[in-house]
């Protein structure tokens, strides 16, 4: 991407690509609570953030199927989406970055 200042981004950061106004899901729907204009190749499902939780084995994550953030267990295989900015990330262990 010729970028080399990629990070996860906070979940304050990326709970603000939920579409609103899109419905709560349905089980077997998949259309993610994203505007897929704009991000045609999201899924609905979990996302990391940067964000860190209360438990040490556990992060915030956001649902692109709900539109909704909670902790999630750090050993689940979920997704990330990468941002660029000068906002710093958090110290994150090595492990979220292979957890797609």
């Amino acid at each position: 991407c010729g970028y080399s200042d990629w990070r996860i981004p906070e979940t304050d950061e990326l709970i603000t690509l939920v579409d609103d106004n899109i419905p709560i899901q349905i089980p077997n729907n998949n259309i993610p609570a994203i505007k897929t204009f704009y991000f045609p190749y999201t899924l609905d499902k979990w996302y990391w953030t940067a964000s860190p939780w209360a438990a040490a084995i556990t992060g915030w994550s956001i649902s692109f199927h709900s539109g909704t953030a909670a902790g999630n267990h750090k050993g689940n295989h979920f997704f990330v989406r990468l941002v660029r900015s000068g906002r710093p990330s958090s110290s994150l262990p090595a492990m979220l970055f292979l957890l797609f």
